[in-house]
Order: structure tokens, then C-alpha cells, then sequence
């Protein structure tokens, strides 16, 4: 459950990073932010 919950935090910053960089692709940090989105809802679903 740990390594689920890290592996979300680490897409988000990654997402974050990628998105704050101005060298980088906005479409890159907006795809790690949905797929983060997504783990979260996966998370939720399964322990809720």
C-alpha cells in the first residue's frame, strides 16, 4: 500500500517538475498529472 501511495506522489512531483520547467513539454507534465489522477481514484476505489 506504501509503494502505491509513493508511486502517486512520484508521478505527481514528476508531473509538477515537468510542468514548472519551461524547456520542457507542457503535454508530457499533463499526462504524469492524469495518470497520477487516475492512481488516486484507483486507490480509492479499491480501499473504499
Amino acid at each position: 500500500m506504501f509503494l502505491t501511495w509513493s508511486s502517486v506522489l512520484v508521478t505527481f512531483g514528476a508531473g509538477l517538475l515537468l510542468f514548472l520547467s519551461p524547456g520542457l513539454s507542457h503535454l508530457a507534465s499533463t499526462i504524469l498529472i492524469f495518470v497520477g489522477i487516475s492512481l488516486l481514484f484507483g486507490l480509492f476505489s479499491t480501499a473504499g
